[in-house]
């Protein structure tokens, strides 16, 4: 009697050990990343052809994982387009989607419902993310002339200072950064440019200074300069392509000294083929 109650519960252990090894080796998404259940989190959709890029919480900015590629496909979603500072300036919703088997996600066809598309970078709430248009700012002609030295120096292509058109992604864009921590200046100024580089400088002794390089084999445009978790400092989102594949990144700088930039996130990318 006792060997066959005993025969049992180990037959029903290794059962339970069982369901439990297998349970394991599953695949379980985790569908709370994409911060579909909590209100507060913002999702950011990357450019044309769009996929998840990033989600921004109480916890910071990160990459948005496979996990959401199906859950931001649903066509009854509005989404809001910013401009270069953050501002929205328009609405859209998803008509159509395509798989793409290299990345494993949904390559996302939005809509545009009214306004404009702005940068093309796209966000799940009305929330502004506007970077202060105090802080925005024209260089003068000193920095102009410093800064044309500067990119050759640095062997920076694929950007004209002087004939760019206004509605290029190329154009370099130049803002103010107002440090809070004791000791630190304020309304220091900094410009990021794109091209076969990828270059964030500050102004200091008359002359513009690397703060920020990222070299690859890769086009970079700049998207944005916006304030994505709203904590007064500025985040640069930006894209980067070889060929017909892509991906779009945020960096975003340290707000203690040396003041370091760091990629915070990344989209899944694509290719367009």
């Amino acid at each position: 009697m006792k060997h066959a109650i005993f025969s049992g519960l180990m037959i029903g252990l290794a059962i339970i050990f069982c369901s439990l090894t297998r349970t394991g080796t599953q695949k379980i998404i985790n569908y709370d990343d994409c911060g579909d259940n909590n209100p507060e989190t913002i999702r950011i959709m990357g450019v044309n052809p769009h996929v998840p890029f990033a989600i921004v919480d109480r916890k910071g900015i990160k990459s948005a994982t496979k996990a959401c590629c199906v859950k931001w496909s649903d066509k009854t979603k509005i989404w809001y387009s910013i401009n270069k500072w953050g501002k929205i300036v328009g609405t859209a919703k998803v008509s159509d989607s395509s798989y793409y088997d290299v990345t494993d996600c949904y390559e996302l066809y939005l809509e545009c419902l009214g306004g404009s598309r702005g940068r093309d970078i796209y966000i799940s709430k009305p929330i502004s993310m506007e970077y202060p248009e105090e802080l925005h700012y024209e260089p003068n002609e000193k920095e102009k002339q410093e800064l044309g030295k500067f990119t050759r120096q640095q062997d920076l292509s694929l950007v004209d200072m002087e004939n760019i058109e206004d509605n290029t992604l190329q154009k370099p864009v130049f803002f103010k950064i107002n440090f809070k921590n004791k000791g630190q200046l304020t309304n220091i100024k900094y410009v990021v440019l794109g091209g076969n580089k990828l270059i964030v400088a500050y102004w200091f002794n008359n002359q513009w200074n690397a703060s920020y390089i990222l070299s690859k084999e890769y086009r970079y445009k700049i998207l944005a300069v916006c304030d994505i978790n709203r904590d007064k400092l500025p985040e640069i989102i930006f894209n980067g392509s070889w060929f017909s594949s892509w991906e779009d990144m945020v960096l975003k700088i340290n707000p203690l000294p040396p003041n370091n930039w760091k990629v915070v996130a990344k989209s899944i990318g694509g290719a367009t083929i």
